[in-house]
């Protein structure tokens, strides 16, 4: 019986533009971008006690180029809009979660939509770029979003009064629905697990991945943050406010400490 579950960004926690030979790791499709053959073989040994997902802010072409090297059960999208698990490891064939679906979609068609419209009213652009449930929110300023630019558009969110969370991913902006973030998706894999497979999984069963803005809300949600020392210090904040873990480690090095680290944790229980 699985007694754990481990929730990992994919970009910058577990793949990384650092090249590493044949010998070494694996290479994916794209932009290139690598993870060691130690990362691999950690996380299939930590997936005889655990659950393993990926949580990405992708959409689902791009998010299934980026793990097709990658053992896990759960495939997360878009912020946590989309949950799809995977029904072979042998395979990148998923079952998609039909009730989660329906409450996204409800409230796509519904509040999200309206959100749009008002964005559009005020002059601000969007794009939805084959997403789903989310659209990218465009901001000209990608290196400074600390300006009156971001803060007109959250000022122009908390007015409406709409149920939209606004993350930040590598510089760019997201609108998303409440309901449909990371954190929420997590307590979804739980409950459902808990419901078909009869497991007694609960969040402080839980360890989180992650080194960017948008992991926050989820590493402040799980039983045990982790991050690597590359990331910003606002993460580490979280993590250390959290008693989590750091690791001393940057790129593939910290990716592999950190999955060490969970399976030594997992073990000892």
């Amino acid at each position: 019986m699985k007694t754990h579950l481990v929730a990992s960004d994919i970009d910058r926690t577990l793949v990384f533009k650092e090249r590493l030979t044949s010998e070494d790791g694996y290479q994916f499709a794209g932009k290139p971008r690598f993870i060691t053959k130690r990362a691999v073989e950690l996380i299939e040994r930590i997936q005889e006690e655990a659950l393993f997902g990926l949580f990405t802010g992708n959409r689902e072409e791009k998010a299934k180029q980026r793990s097709i090297h990658i053992p896990h059960n759960y495939l997360v999208l878009e912020h946590g809009c989309v949950i799809l698990q995977k029904i072979q490891q042998t395979s990148m064939e998923y079952q998609r979660d039909e009730e989660w679906d329906y409450k996204i979609k409800r409230f796509v068609q519904g509040q999200l939509m309206e959100y749009e419209e008002m964005l559009h009213r005020n002059g601000i652009q969007t794009a939805w770029e084959a997403r789903e449930a989310s659209f990218k929110v465009y901001i000209t300023d990608r290196d400074n979003t600390t300006n009156g630019e971001l803060t007109r558009i959250k000022e122009l969110t908390e007015k409406h009064s709409l149920e939209i969370t606004l993350t930040q991913n590598k510089g760019k902006l997201y609108a998303l629905p409440t309901i449909g973030t990371k954190e929420k998706a997590l307590q979804e894999i739980i409950d459902r697990e808990n419901t078909l497979n009869k497991l007694e999984l609960s969040m402080a069963d839980t360890f989180g991945m992650g080194d960017d803005i948008n992991d926050i809300s989820m590493l402040l949600k799980v039983g045990f943050p982790m991050t690597l020392n590359s990331a910003s210090q606002e993460i580490k904040d979280v993590v250390l406010s959290r008693r989590g873990y750091i690791s001393p480690y940057i790129s593939h090095e910290g990716a592999s400490d950190m999955l060490n680290y969970i399976l030594g944790k997992i073990i000892q229980v």
